[in-house]
């Protein structure tokens, strides 16, 4: 209600509060890294407290996430000599690693990227966009939920071979 003083808590702490103008309000508060239940109570201009909203959790992050792994071509797509010399003609190849569960993992050919997957269960498999032939150094970044990207893995160097020999 416009006029009436807005006061978030955490648990029975006073974390701050605001003046709603025209029924809308904002304020900034300070928060430890860690998980937040946050409610807010209003107090009209007589002085009326109103019951305390449901509890919204919000988690404060401050490290970035794990770096994945580096990217590991399946052996299903490694259609070289054996299934681990890292050639193939398959230009969508895929690419399997491990990162933090639940964090979004890109991967990279160089600075572009080429695939994106959630980790789940602490893995992650992705088939890369169309590669074109040639080398290619292969990468992945993890971003957390809360946006945070973590560093790059090392790469791995996958060749796409599509000529036929002669």
């Amino acid at each position: 209600e416009a006029g009436a003083t807005v006061t978030l808590y955490e648990g029975t702490t006073t974390l701050g509060s605001a003046l709603a103008t025209g029924g809308n309000w904002s304020t900034t508060v300070s928060l430890a890294a860690g998980s937040h239940p946050i409610t807010a109570k209003a107090t009209d201009v007589a002085g009326n407290m109103s019951a305390g909203s449901s509890a919204l959790s919000v988690t404060i992050v401050t490290a970035p996430p794990s770096t994945p792994s580096t990217p590991d071509l399946v052996a299903s797509s490694d259609t070289g000599a054996s299934s681990i010399d890292d050639i193939t003609s398959d230009t969508t190849p895929t690419f399997s690693g491990t990162a933090d569960a639940g964090n979004t993992v890109t991967l990279y050919d160089g600075a572009s990227a080429v695939g994106s997957a959630t980790a789940t269960g602490g893995s992650w498999t992705i088939t890369t966009s169309a590669l074109t032939g040639g080398v290619h150094s292969i990468s992945a970044k993890a971003t957390d939920a809360g946006g945070t990207p973590s560093g790059s893995s090392g790469a791995i160097s996958v060749t796409i071979d599509t000529v036929d020999p002669s």
